[in-house]
């Protein structure tokens, strides 16, 4: 697969007509989801323009510290950066790219499947046991010795921060402490929302969280990899451990953890906002329709004598005409 979709970025990249290179990927691909997404990711793989470039290169010399942000094997900067930087530049693809895509039509059509998946999602809840899960990964997270291995470090972190997989593991994402309770994440995969960091609630303390992190990048050997490379090298490994290992197992999938997490941090700690909302922004979304996914779960009965963890933290995604982060600190 990777190989096609890398042939098909590449001869996008030559000038061949988009209309002819998107033939060839309605023939491999028959669901017009699918087509979408693939589409979306040839794109990805598409080098910057050269007067994206250029641009890029010039703020950089205004502006050294967007330095550590470019990534010279696309000729961009990578996701994260602040919107206002995205405003004073170019388009980052030629026409040629911006047009392998699929129709309007179809993409509306695209968003009622898509909207008719999530009333689905939401049909049924998920049952986990939620607090032999959350004491779980806490214990692993605590855990400053050699005794656990990647995945269950990388799973118990997923659990705890409610960041998505390749976020744990690509060795770029970076979490700073705010409060006790909540962090400072930047490197957030499918980019929203106009912050380029934002406060998130955490199930453990926030030094714990970031000292568990130092110690899963020492385990992988302090490698750097775009998200995309991360998933194709531990989808399978981390698919496997939560096929396997208790407790993990009880959990349908690994990106259940993340919906998990905003379940659990809806309810341990204490908000002045809807449970809605606070699940849009503690994910990074910047409608509430995309986090309706995340939020179909039963803890268990006993969740609720779980001991709650104070006051919630989280960031409040603005307009997008801002470009200012707008830390809110809910209460009761």
């Amino acid at each position: 697969m990777a190989d096609f979709l890398n042939a098909c970025a590449r001869r996008l990249e030559a000038g061949e007509d988009a209309e002819r290179v998107m033939v060839d990927l309605r023939a491999r691909y028959t669901t017009l989801r699918c087509v979408n997404v693939k589409a979306c990711l040839v794109r990805a793989m598409c080098a910057a323009s050269r007067e994206h470039t250029d641009a890029c290169v010039e703020l950089m010399a205004r502006r050294e510290e967007l330095r550590e942000w470019f990534d010279a094997s696309v000729g961009t900067f990578r996701g994260g950066i602040e919107r206002a930087v995205w405003t004073q530049l170019p388009p980052r693809h030629c026409e040629n790219v911006r047009k392998f895509t699929i129709t309007r039509a179809e993409l509306r059509t695209c968003k009622r499947a898509s909207a008719t998946q999530t009333i689905l999602k939401n049909k049924f809840s998920e049952r986990v046991h939620g607090r032999a899960l959350v004491r779980h990964a806490r214990a692993v997270v605590l855990d400053d010795g050699n005794t656990v291995n990647v995945a269950e470090l990388a799973l118990a972190l997923m659990l705890v921060t409610g960041r998505r997989e390749c976020e744990i593991l690509n060795g770029r994402s970076v979490f700073t402490p705010h409060t006790e309770y909540s962090v400072l994440f930047a490197g957030q995969a499918k980019k929203r929302g106009p912050h380029a960091e934002y406060v998130i609630p955490v199930l453990v303390r926030a030094p714990d969280v970031v000292r568990a992190v130092e110690r899963l990048r020492s385990k992988q050997g302090g490698v750097m990899l775009s998200n995309r490379d991360t998933s194709r090298r531990y989808q399978s490994y981390l698919g496997r451990h939560v096929a396997t290992r208790h407790p993990w197992t009880q959990c349908t999938r690994v990106h259940s953890l993340r919906g998990v997490y905003t379940c659990m941090a809806a309810r341990l700690f204490h908000w002045d906002h809807a449970d809605a909302f606070v699940a849009m922004c503690i994910l990074g979304h910047t409608g509430l329709m995309e986090s309706l996914v995340y939020t179909p779960f039963h803890l268990g009965d006993d969740f609720a004598d779980e001991p709650r963890l104070g006051v919630g933290h989280l960031t409040i995604w603005e307009e997008e005409s801002s470009s200012t982060s707008t830390p809110s600190t809910s209460s009761p």
